[in-house]
């Protein structure tokens, strides 16, 4: 069994402040931590976004990180650089996120980055539209998924939001991608060749299988939200655990996902 570890939604802001009450600073120290205590060999952290945030702007929905931001998250996470892969979450600012936290990606193109780790594939998928709660897959990163889906053996697929219906009415309408659905067929026509999806932006634990593939959400390390199923609008829920997941894959290309809670 091999090794990697998937986590999120850090929302690491300018030193010396809190994210709405919160030491998100705090929060990802203890993450590194734990992650450096892992007793398995990880062959690579996957980060899928909302890395950085700001407290410079009051209207958390426009909210993009500022270099200072960038430079405490790198200070932060050095222990980790160099087997990290990253994706934009919508408070990143994606060119000051490449610039101070570049990542090891083997290659990116039209939105689509790769990373091959001893016979699985790591598909990271940037859907960002912005400083919004919902993203969208480009055609021009819909066309090079499809080609990286054909030339693969086994694959994990890597995104900041998420790509599937839910059972909550504020995820619906504006908390995922804005065209899920296609983004969906294309897994579902490569299914067997598709181990598991990951993505963050809910702030909640998930697990499911969508258009045949397992799908899974961690809380992230900064807040954990409430996204129970009906209509209401996700709400701090401070008593779920944060945390990432630490993912096994066997050489026949099996997951096994392990919750790790701060």
């Amino acid at each position: 069994m091999r090794y990697f570890i998937v986590k999120t939604d850090h929302h690491i802001v300018e030193p010396g402040h809190l994210l709405e009450g919160i030491d998100t600073a705090a929060r990802s120290r203890l993450a590194v931590e734990k992650i450096l205590s892992e007793q398995v060999p990880i062959e690579v952290i996957a980060d899928l976004g909302d890395v950085a945030d700001t407290v410079s702007e009051p209207v958390r929905l426009e909210a993009e990180a500022t270099a200072e931001a960038y430079l405490h998250a790198a200070s932060i996470l050095a222990p980790l650089a160099e087997r990290t892969i990253y994706l934009p979450g919508n408070h990143d600012t994606p060119a000051l996120m490449r610039e101070h936290l570049p990542g090891v990606w083997d290659s990116s193109k039209d939105g689509c980055s790769v990373k091959e780790i001893h016979g699985l594939t790591l598909i990271g998928l940037d859907l960002r539209l912005g400083p919004v709660a919902t993203g969208q897959l480009r055609p021009e990163t819909a066309e090079e998924l499809e080609r990286q889906l054909k030339g693969t053996r086994r694959c994990v697929i890597l995104s900041h939001y998420p790509w599937h219906h839910c059972d909550n009415q504020w995820i619906e309408e504006s908390g995922r991608t804005l065209n899920g659905e296609a983004l969906g067929q294309i897994l579902s026509r490569h299914r067997e060749k598709v181990a598991g999806a990951f993505h963050g932006h809910l702030h909640s634990w998930w697990s499911g299988a969508h258009y045949g593939i397992p799908t899974f959400a961690s809380a992230g390390l900064a807040v954990a939200f409430d996204t129970e199923p009906g209509p209401g609008k996700p709400k701090h829920e401070l008593a779920v655990p944060l945390g990432y997941f630490l993912v096994g894959y066997s050489d026949h290309g099996s997951l096994l996902v392990r919750s790790r809670f701060l």
